[in-house]
């Protein structure tokens, strides 16, 4: 009888699945807790990982995240929001890596994508998987536009690292600065002793240990020494559908190119051996941009 209403009520529950409602559910009754560990239930869902579902992994090697990654295997993709302990959220994202591919190979698993918790007043994150990103059309003043990747940028088969922003919808002269950050987000938003929150947040180049590029080509941060110009680079002659991508290399270089075209340079001195997160600022407008990590398709 419980095998058929597992059976009965997975069908239904997949419209209602979420890993909140998952837990919830499954102290209702036995039945209910064999429907929603039922793939089906999971079909087409974008899963986001929490920094609870990991609580356990350092002390035991196992965690609920990880035991419920057979129920996944048909998802869309899996991702990890915003962690306060970013030791944690470096071990936790290593660790679902390798657990997917032996459990759910199928299911995507984002590296990174936009945080909601931490980001500006004027932007929207309006898709599952956080990775579309826009500034609200009501913001009258500029700032306000601050994007923050949850996961650290990974290395690749050339020894950089790279991530890339389509630019869906910017209008003409609208500006956006681009960069990275040594600092997870929440670290940027509150002090580990206080948690109290850092209210001085307002625009990228306001945050910890940074390297951002402004729009006229400037290179500005957090680190003495940083006012690097290029000239070439000049955010304000990009053009909706441009896909922009920042490289880091081995030896500290910041690039960037244009829809494959290396456009400009800056000896930025980022250290190889230190994660670094996206931080895209979407300074004034309305653009709306989408985050395309590396070796993901979008689909």
């Amino acid at each position: 009888m419980s095998c058929l209403l597992g059976n009965t009520w997975s069908s239904v529950l997949t419209f209602a699945a979420t890993l909140e409602t998952q837990h919830l559910l499954a102290a209702v009754s036995h039945g209910f807790a064999l429907a929603v560990r039922a793939p089906v239930v999971w079909e087409g869902h974008d899963v986001s990982f929490q920094e609870k579902h990991f609580n356990g992994l350092n002390r035991r090697g196992w965690c609920r995240a990880l035991a419920l990654l057979p129920c996944l295997v048909r998802a869309r993709s899996l991702r990890l929001s915003s962690f306060r302990d970013s030791n944690l959220q470096l071990f936790a994202a290593s660790t679902l890596q390798r657990a997917s591919r032996e459990f759910c190979s199928q299911v995507v698993v984002l590296p990174y994508s936009f945080c909601k918790e931490h980001c500006g007043e004027h932007i929207d994150l309006p898709s599952p998987r956080h990775l579309g990103a826009q500034r609200r059309t009501d913001a009258r003043k500029k700032g306000g536009g601050l994007l923050l990747g949850t996961g650290p940028l990974q290395w690749d088969e050339e020894n950089s690292r790279s991530f890339a922003v389509r630019l869906e919808v910017l209008s003409p002269g609208e500006r956006l600065d681009i960069g990275v950050t040594a600092q997870a987000p929440f670290a940027h938003f509150a002090s580990e002793a206080t948690g109290r929150r850092r209210p001085q947040v307002a625009f990228a180049e306001d945050l910890l240990s940074s390297w951002v590029v402004e729009s006229s080509g400037l290179l500005v941060g957090s680190h003495a020494g940083l006012r690097i110009r290029d000239e070439r680079w000049n955010a304000r002659s990009l053009c909706a559908g441009d896909l922009v991508r920042l490289t880091v290399m081995m030896n500290g270089e910041l690039h960037l190119s244009v829809n494959g075209d290396s456009v400009a340079m800056w000896r930025a001195q980022i250290p190889c051996r230190i994660p670094i997160f996206p931080v895209v600022d979407l300074f004034e407008g309305a653009p709306q941009i989408r985050l395309e990590p590396l070796n993901f398709d979008g689909k």
